[in-house]
Formats: C-alpha cells, sequence, structure tokens
C-alpha cells in the first residue's frame, strides 16, 4: 500500500515485498518510510538476505 501511515496505524508488523519476493520485515519500532522505500525497491535486509 502507498499509504504508509495508515498501514502503520493498523499494523504490528510490516512485510515488504519487491519483484514477488519479501524483502523486509519490519515491527512497527522498526517502521521508518526511507526503509520502506529502499526495501519497496529492492534492497534487502541482511536478515532476509541470508534465507536467500
Amino acid at each position: 500500500s502507498v499509504e504508509l501511515e495508515e498501514v502503520r496505524a493498523l499494523a504490528d508488523r510490516i512485510i515488504v515485498m519487491s519483484g514477488g519476493r519479501i524483502t523486509g520485515s519490519l515491527t512497527i519500532e522498526e517502521f521508518d518510510t526511507t526503509r520502506i522505500g529502499l526495501l519497496m525497491g529492492g534492497m534487502h535486509t541482511s536478515k532476509n538476505h541470508e534465507d536467500d
């Protein structure tokens, strides 16, 4: 969703996907629009990158 603030208000955790792959899993405490934007663009978190 492009409505990130709405997602933040409704969710406990956010899973970000790009190109059909999970690029990150963030708790609300880790929520950062810049970080989410990078994940949406295909950057992987180190935790999820290890799982590939």
